[in-house]
């Protein structure tokens, strides 16, 4: 939809541009969460705050009370998106495994603690 349209459009309805609005504002608070974490965050906590940031967004809870996870990037992806390498994130994923909060494997991910998770980002 061209940009003119658009506007029309959101002059026409300000119920919808309210709506617009809110979506464009929480983004822009998560967008500076997420800089703000970057800046103050160790590797292994910013790999937390997007792993349960990707839950929060995408994740199915099951029966069993773990959370299915599939990734929509790569790990390869996900490093590029924090900043660090492949291996980092790898390594941060094994340690999440080792403590029995995560199962993984290329594209999806088992949540089997979420509470104990978010201990790491609150932290």
């Amino acid at each position: 939809m061209p940009i003119e349209e658009f506007e029309l459009l959101l002059m026409e309805k300000p119920g919808m541009a309210i709506k617009v609005m809110r979506v464009i504002g929480k983004k822009l608070l998560e967008l500076q969460e997420r800089l703000q974490s970057m800046q103050t965050q160790d590797v292994f906590h910013r790999i937390v705050m997007e792993l349960i940031r990707f839950t929060n967004e995408l994740g199915v809870k099951k029966s069993t009370g773990e959370i299915y996870l599939q990734l929509p990037i790569t790990n390869s992806e996900l490093a590029s998106m924090i900043g660090v390498s492949r291996e980092t994130v790898n390594r941060a994923f094994n340690r999440l495994k080792k403590e029995d909060i995560i199962t993984y494997n290329r594209k999806e991910i088992h949540i089997l603690d979420i509470e104990k998770l978010k201990t790491y980002w609150i932290h």
